[in-house]
């Protein structure tokens, strides 16, 4: 076995970036929403170094492996320029000067074998992660979430979790009509502190930030199909399963899924047709007084149906797709007056060199 680096990345990154917010809006319909006005600036510097390196195992099959390190430091600092409240509307602190620091690594394996015609290839990812509030998002954390009259801002959100995979091809020689055939499978476990939470309220146009101090999500997913004629067709199965640990930090998010697909491809004509199910969703919207309420999406089943045409002029394609959404036609799902899952039509075109 033998084990070398094969590459080594060193950045340094350098971001100012300012915020000039005025929010104009009055009324009861303003009631809950930002500060009036905030002038806000934000320092954030980074130092990344990523390490490839290759690794030749000696054997038959599993004849190479990559392992990959990255190591990353960032610190942020924030400062109010000015910032004006705007009275009783005011529903978020004004940010005021921040300073974070956060070090994060992530490490990764792949594994790659071949014989004839088959083909493995597997991985692990195991890592933490950091993400920094914008400037926007500190703004937009409500006070009515509070329980003092000065709540803390946004934390930044840090992760960590891990990520195992494995995919199978082979090509079948000889087997008429059959190509061949590809299954996959993954396995991940994610851990959050601070987790944004993502939500809106009843007739205001602005989304809302907050933390979640504790959230976790795990899950499988997998993937089975078979080539057919020459890999023009493609029939593929898949199914996931998610284990989430509050619903809320997860809005709207399927803890199960299940697809159908067809695909074609041949003589420039190209056939797309999914058919999937979701299982019930549920988020929180906020309310004007402050309080929050449970929307829930019910089990959702329907068909995605793509189709295109493309053709050459000489050294120019052209080519038209047209698209159907939701083709079954469930429209029952409407969120704060919106219709999510009415059938939709799509038609675009254009040209390539």
């Amino acid at each position: 076995m033998s084990f070398k680096m094969m590459e080594l990345v060193i950045a340094y990154q350098l971001e100012r970036v300012s915020l000039d917010f005025i929010n104009r809006r009055t009324g009861e319909s303003a009631t809950g929403t930002d500060s009036r006005k905030a002038e806000l600036s934000r320092l954030h510097h980074g130092a990344v170094a990523i390490g490839k390196f290759h690794g030749d195992t000696g054997s038959d099959f599993l004849r190479a492996f990559d392992f990959d390190l990255s190591l990353r430091y960032d610190v942020v600092s924030d400062d109010a320029l000015g910032s004006a409240p705007g009275g009783d509307q005011s529903t978020a602190e004004n940010p005021g000067a921040r300073d974070w620091s956060n070090f994060t690594f992530k490490a990764a394996v792949n594994l790659n074998g071949y014989r004839d015609d088959f083909f493995l290839a597997a991985f692990l990812n195991y890592g933490s992660n950091v993400k920094f509030p914008t400037l926007f998002q500190q703004i937009s954390s409500p006070l009515a979430l509070a329980d003092t009259s000065a709540p803390p801002g946004l934390e930044p959100e840090m992760s960590r979790g891990f990520e195992i995979g494995v995919e199978l091809r082979r090509r079948q020689r000889d087997g008429g009509a059959l190509y061949g055939w590809h299954m996959s499978a993954n396995v991940f476990q994610n851990y959050f502190e601070n987790k944004f939470r993502v939500y809106t309220s009843p007739g205001i146009p602005i989304v809302f930030y907050d933390n979640v101090q504790t959230a976790r999500i795990s899950g499988l997913e997998g993937k089975a199909g078979v080539y057919l004629f020459d890999k023009k067709v493609e029939i593929s199965a898949g199914l996931s399963r998610y284990f989430i640990s509050d619903p809320a930090a997860f809005p709207f998010k399927s803890d199960a899924k299940r697809t159908l697909r067809l695909t074609v491809n041949h003589a420039w004509y190209a056939l797309d047709m999914l058919w999937f199910t979701e299982s019930e969703q549920s988020g929180w919207l906020r309310e004007p007084d402050g309080t929050f309420a449970e929307a829930v999406l019910p089990e959702f089943t329907n068909l995605d149906v793509h189709a295109g045409k493309s053709f050459a002029i000489g050294k120019v394609t052209f080519f038209i797709n047209a698209s159907i959404r939701n083709l079954l036609n469930d429209g029952n799902a409407v969120l704060q007056g919106l219709a999510l899952r009415d059938r939709r039509y799509y038609v675009t075109g254009g040209i390539q060199y």
